[in-house]
């Protein structure tokens, strides 16, 4: 099976936000729900601001993060999650992102998507973060024709906006900044690519200036055809 990427949904705002933040988004078909959060840490701030998520008061499972700069203290850093809905009605839902403590602004991004493994959907992942005009991280793909997503953030909506740097054809799915003046905002980009062959691919992008940089890259499993779940079955 083929994952196949639908709607882009996306929900921000700047500086402080709260603790806890209630947004909607309105599915269009689904059947699955990838939902990126990217958020930039306050100054002196707890170690680590881990998001957690319920849709329609039920909890998500965070299936990848939460992947962060590296270096301790947080303060003023970008970091990111994603977590998946397995199965997700159409229409209206309603999401709540519950922090640590405020942020310096944040973004959330809704994917619709089908196709994907809902009990196994990370293969390879891998993720950099540094004081970088071009955050970058270099993937390993577990299969040929592997959908990655590509993630990226920075400190300061002054970096905003990204370019293309590796592979050529990388599909920057959205890149926002809340706040393209100030330089503490958190800015970041969803990307997606078809890597046709298994092996190791650099996945990059330039923003403007240098700051506080990160990226995670993530292989995402498609769910086994009828006849390969047979073919499976027929090898035990």
């Amino acid at each position: 099976m083929t994952i196949s990427l639908g709607t882009v949904h996306r929900v921000s705002d700047d500086y402080d936000s709260g603790t806890t933040i209630n947004f909607s988004f309105t599915i269009n078909a689904g059947p699955s729900l990838l939902i990126v959060t990217a958020l930039q840490q306050r100054d002196l701030s707890p170690p680590l601001n881990e998001p957690s998520l319920t849709v329609d008061s039920v909890s998500v499972t965070k299936i990848a993060g939460t992947y962060h700069y590296g270096a301790e203290p947080f303060n003023n850093q970008p970091n990111l999650s994603v977590f998946l809905v397995p199965s997700i009605a159409t229409g209206t839902r309603n999401f709540q992102v519950t922090l640590s403590e405020n942020t310096r602004g944040y973004i959330f991004w809704g994917i619709e998507l089908s196709g994907i493994d809902t009990a196994n959907p990370i293969g390879a992942s891998a993720s950099g973060s540094g004081w970088w005009s071009s955050p970058e991280g270099t993937i390993t793909t577990e299969q040929d024709n592997a959908l990655v997503l590509a993630l990226f953030a920075m400190r300061g909506g002054d970096s905003y906006p990204f370019s293309v740097s590796s592979p050529a054809s990388l599909n920057i799915l959205d890149d926002h900044t809340p706040d393209a003046l100030n330089v503490n905002e958190i800015h970041a980009a969803i990307a997606s690519y078809t890597q046709a062959t298994a092996g190791a691919q650099l996945y990059e992008v330039t923003a403007p200036v240098s700051d506080y940089a990160l990226a995670a890259v993530l292989e995402l499993r498609a769910a086994a055809t009828a006849a390969k779940r047979r073919k499976l079955f027929l090898a035990m």
